[in-house]
C-alpha cells in the first residue's frame, strides 16, 4: 500500500518545485532583501553625494602619413590606422606625461596623473581620443591640449633624427668637395704650363662628378625623410567641461540597491542549501524514501488537545486527514498497534499521538492511548489525568484487571494506559515477554492501540518496542529536524525491522515558508480563517 502514500505529484517535475521553492523563500525573506537593498541604495547616495564632482574634457588627433605624391592610396590609410595603436601606447608614457607636468607647473605624480588620462584608438579610424578627468574642468582641459602639444613635439623631433646623421654627413662631404674645387680654381689663375693646366682641369671634373653625386645623395636622404614622415593633427581642442561626468549618484545609487539585493538572495539561497534541516515533503521522500503522510500546522497548545476542545478546527482536520492516512496504509490487514515517536526530544510526539488517539476515537473506533515513554512519561500531562498506576505496573502483572491501570478518557471510545512508575529498566521492560502479554491482552479490547514511544535517537526503548507494532510513524519538526538525525531514526528503526509507514510534519507555519506551498487552506468557516 505504499503507493496511497506516494507522493508523486509532488515529484513530477522537481525543477519547477525547486524554483517555486526558492521564490517562496525569497518571498518570506523580502522584508530582509528590500531592508538591505534601500540600506545599500541609501549609503551610496549618501557617499556619492559627498564626493567631489569629476569633469571631462576630449579631444582628438588625426594620424596620416605624407605621402610621395598627391594621391592616397589602402596602403598609406592602413599603415595610419596601424600607428595609433602605437601612438596610443606611447602618449600615455612616463617621458610625456612628466614633460606635461613641468610645462604645466603641477604637483602631482605622473602615476597618478595617468589614471585620470584615457587615451584610445578610435575603432576603423585614423583617429585618437585623449580623454582627461579632474575636479578642476579648466585643469582637465589644459592637461588634454599640453598632451597634445608635448606629443606633436615628441614625434617631430623622433622624425627629424631618424636621417639627421646621414644628412649631416652628406653636407660635410659637399663643403669639403666645394673646397676642394675652390682651391683647383685658384690654383689654375697661377698656371702657366699647358700640361699641369690640363692636369687641373682633369681633377676639377672629377670633384665636380663627385659633388655632383653627393649632392643627388643629399636630397635622396631629404626626400626620403619627407616621405617617411607621419603628420599628427589635433582635429579639436579640448574645452573645460560644464556638467560633472561623476559620480553619478542615481546610477550609484542603484546599482548598489541592486546589488545588495542580489547579496542578500544569494546569502539567502546559500544558507538554505547549507541548512541540513527538513524542510519539504520532497526532502523526506528523495532522501529518506519514507512519505509524508501528514501535515500539522503551528497552533496554541492549551491544556487539552485540540481534538478534543475544538474539534472544527482546521487544525483538527489535519489529524482526521492523518488518520485516513492511516488507515489506507495497509487496506488487507487494518492496523491495530501503532507506535508513535521522534528522531529527537521537543519535537511534538506527544501532541500528535494524543490528538490522533482522540480523532480515532471520533471515528467510533475503541482505542488505548498507551504512554510507553517510562522515563519522561508526559500523556497524564497532555490528557490532565493522575499517573498512579499504568503500564510498568501491568508489565510487572500482566493478569491483573486491565481496569486497574487503565482510566477512562473524556472523549468516548478513548481509554488511557498512563507510565506508570518509573522502572529502573525502561527498555527490558518494554522488550520483555510479558509485555507481548500485555499487547495480546489490550488487542481483545481495543480497535487500535496507540504507543506514545520516547525519541528513537534519545533511548534505545522505540527500537525495542518498534518490532511488535504493525506501524511506526516519525513525528519531525520542518526547520528544527535535520536530514541526518531522522534518516539515523529511520536507520535504526529499519535494523530491528520495524514498519515505518510515514512521517509527520509538525509544528508547520501557515505562511512564509518555502514548504507551505505544499499544502492549501480547506474550506472552513470565516472565523477559523481568521484564526
Amino acid at each position: 500500500m505504499t503507493e496511497l502514500l506516494n507522493l508523486e505529484p509532488v515529484n513530477k517535475d522537481s525543477e519547477s518545485i525547486d524554483i517555486r521553492r526558492y521564490v517562496f523563500l525569497i518571498w518570506h525573506w523580502l522584508w530582509l532583501v528590500l531592508l538591505v537593498g534601500i540600506l545599500s541604495a541609501v549609503v551610496a547616495y549618501t557617499v556619492s553625494r559627498q564626493m567631489p564632482p569629476v569633469y571631462e574634457s576630449v579631444t582628438k588627433l588625426l594620424v596620416m602619413e605624407a605621402p610621395a605624391s598627391k594621391n592616397t592610396d589602402y596602403n598609406s590609410v592602413l599603415a595610419s590606422q596601424s600607428l595609433t595603436k602605437t601612438y596610443s601606447d606611447m602618449m600615455v608614457t612616463e617621458t610625456i606625461i612628466k614633460d606635461v607636468i613641468k610645462r604645466l607647473n603641477i604637483s602631482i605624480e605622473p602615476k597618478d596623473l595617468i589614471k585620470t588620462i584615457q587615451v584610445t584608438p578610435v575603432n576603423n579610424t585614423q583617429l585618437i581620443k585623449i580623454t582627461v578627468q579632474d575636479i578642476d574642468p579648466n585643469m582637465a582641459a589644459n592637461i588634454a591640449n599640453m598632451m597634445v602639444e608635448v606629443f606633436i613635439e615628441r614625434i617631430q623631433t623622433i622624425q627629424s633624427d631618424r636621417f639627421s646623421s646621414s644628412q649631416q654627413s652628406l653636407k660635410a662631404q659637399l663643403a669639403e668637395m666645394e673646397k676642394q674645387l675652390q682651391d683647383i680654381n685658384n690654383q689654375k689663375v697661377n698656371v702657366t704650363d699647358q700640361a699641369d693646366l690640363d692636369r687641373l682641369e682633369t681633377k676639377s671634373m672629377q670633384y665636380q662628378q663627385l659633388y655632383a653625386t653627393l649632392l643627388t645623395s643629399y636630397e635622396q636622404a631629404r626626400l626620403a625623410d619627407i616621405q617617411a614622415s607621419v603628420n599628427v593633427v589635433q582635429v579639436n581642442s579640448a574645452e573645460p567641461g560644464t556638467i560633472p561626468v561623476s559620480p553619478n549618484v542615481a546610477m550609484n545609487s542603484l546599482l548598489s540597491g541592486l546589488v545588495g539585493v542580489l547579496m542578500t538572495i544569494a546569502v539567502i539561497i546559500g544558507w538554505d542549501a547549507l541548512d541540513d534541516t527538513v524542510k519539504t515533503p520532497e526532502d523526506v521522500l528523495k532522501k529518506i524514501n519514507i512519505p509524508v503522510i501528514g501535515v500539522i500546522f503551528t497552533h496554541k497548545i492549551s491544556s487539552l488537545p485540540i481534538s478534543q476542545t475544538d474539534p472544527r478546527s482546521p487544525i483538527s482536520e489535519s489529524f482526521r486527514s492523518l488518520r485516513t492516512n492511516i488507515q489506507f496504509a495497509n487496506v488487507d490487514e487494518p492496523i491495530r498497534t501503532l507506535l508513535v515517536t521522534s528522531p529527537c526530544p521537543a519535537e511534538g510526539k506527544t501532541t500528535v499521538s494524543a490528538n490522533l488517539a482522540i480523532v480515532f476515537a471520533h471515528n467510533g473506533k475503541t482505542v488505548y492511548y498507551v504512554d510507553a515513554d517510562l522515563r519522561q512519561p508526559t500523556v497524564h500531562k497532555k490528557m490532565d489525568i493522575q499517573n498512579i498506576n499504568g503500564l510498568s505496573q501491568m508489565v510487572m502483572n500482566p493478569d491483573s484487571p486491565l481496569e486497574l491501570v487503565s482510566q477512562k478518557a473524556k472523549v468516548p471510545f478513548l481509554n488511557i494506559i498512563t507510565s506508570g512508575n518509573v522502572p529502573p529498566n525502561p527498555a527490558e521492560l518494554l522488550g520483555s515477554k510479558k509485555m507481548g502479554l500485555v499487547m495480546e491482552k489490550l488487542k481483545e479490547k481495543s480497535d487500535l492501540i496507540i504507543f506514545d514511544a520516547p525519541p528513537v535517537l534519545a533511548v534505545s526503548d522505540p527500537s525495542v518496542l518498534a518490532p511488535s507494532v504493525d506501524a511506526v510513524l516519525l513525528v519531525v519538526q520542518p526547520g528544527k529536524t535535520t536530514l541526518s538525525s531522522l534518516y539515523q531514526a529511520v536507520d535504526q528503526l529499519q535494523r530491528v525491522n520495524a514498519r515505518v509507514i510515514g512521517v509527520i510534519f509538525n509544528k508547520v507555519k501557515m505562511a512564509g515558508h518555502s514548504y507551505s506551498y505544499y499544502y492549501r487552506k480547506g474550506y472552513y468557516p470565516h472565523d477559523y480563517s481568521k484564526k
